[in-house]
């Protein structure tokens, strides 16, 4: 991706020093699933459960974006000779200029008005910039639908499932002018609840979205114990692909976990930081590895 104009919004710049970071190698679906397994064990052992929805699913985004994800990338980056870029939000305006750059010949207005309307990922957007250049590494969004389980609880009656996830499409398609010179595109969308159930069709509005390509998707119920959560995680975070397919398309990673409403309380299927660090870390390090200094 070319260098971002001067009319890009307002960047915190993160540099360090910090050693560089391995590179994976095709032994990482073993190392993912025994890292991801030690995290939760740690997790477990300090309080913190599966279960636990003490916090709003999109804090636990931020704070793992926060507190491992960017000093992970910055690390990686920093032994590129780049430094990293973290934005909360971007402005239609901007993302238009961005997506100018990429256009050869071909033109496309923007207007004044553009500068108020914005894309606010729930977990922000990671770019790195090496050597005058920009890369994209990573941007996430969080998404927690259903409440007839919570409806259930409270002796109320059930309702019409909801439509919070289809807001996703129009950040989906903001993503899409940001990443377009990569070759890669670590969108990332961690979805939860239990509207999101099998039994339901909500979640496949997010395979409608991106191209029909299957979720990633992971079940619980009351039987479902901590070993089988961690292993089925873990096989998913194995399979992860950010390249750009199916005819060059920008295929988002969507990440769904679900309980039924009728057997488990509300909260129950939320993204752990565990669960969100272990995805988070290996689009990351892929988004890293595409780039060519």
């Amino acid at each position: 991706m070319e260098e971002l104009t001067s009319s890009t919004p307002k960047m915190e710049e993160l540099t360090s020093s910090t050693p560089k970071m391995e590179e994976l190698t095709s032994s990482t679906p073993k190392t993912q699933s025994s890292g991801l397994r030690t995290r939760i064990k740690t997790m477990h052992d300090g309080g913190q459960h599966f279960n636990d929805n003490s916090k709003h699913s999109e804090d636990r985004l931020t704070s793992v974006i926060q507190q491992k994800i960017i000093p992970h990338v910055r690390a990686r980056i920093a032994n590129l000779g780049g430094t990293i870029s973290f934005l909360k939000q971007i402005s239609l305006y901007d993302a238009i200029e961005i997506f100018k750059q990429n256009l050869g010949e071909e033109e496309i207005e923007n207007y004044e008005e553009n500068k108020k309307v914005f894309m606010k990922p729930d977990g922000g957007i990671i770019i790195a910039n090496i050597n005058g250049k920009t890369y994209p590494i990573l941007l996430t969004e969080d998404k927690l639908q259903g409440t007839n389980d919570e409806r259930r609880a409270q002796g109320l009656p059930r309702q019409a499932t909801g439509n919070a996830i289809e807001r996703a499409a129009k950040n989906i398609r903001g993503a899409e002018m940001l990443f377009a010179a990569s070759p890669v595109f670590p969108y990332v969308l961690f979805a939860s609840g239990c509207d999101l159930h099998s039994s339901e069709t909500i979640s496949k509005r997010l395979e409608m979205m991106n191209y029909g390509v299957k979720n990633n998707y992971v079940e619980i119920s009351p039987a479902t114990t901590e070993e089988a959560k961690e292993a089925m995680v873990a096989e998913m975070v194995s399979r992860i692909n950010i390249n750009k397919r199916h005819g060059g398309k920008s295929i988002a990673s969507m990440f769904v976990k679900a309980h039924k409403w009728d057997e488990m309380a509300h909260g129950a299927s939320i993204w752990t930081p565990a669960e969100i660090e272990a995805v988070c870390m290996r689009v990351v390090d892929l988004a890293i590895n595409s780039i060519i200094v």
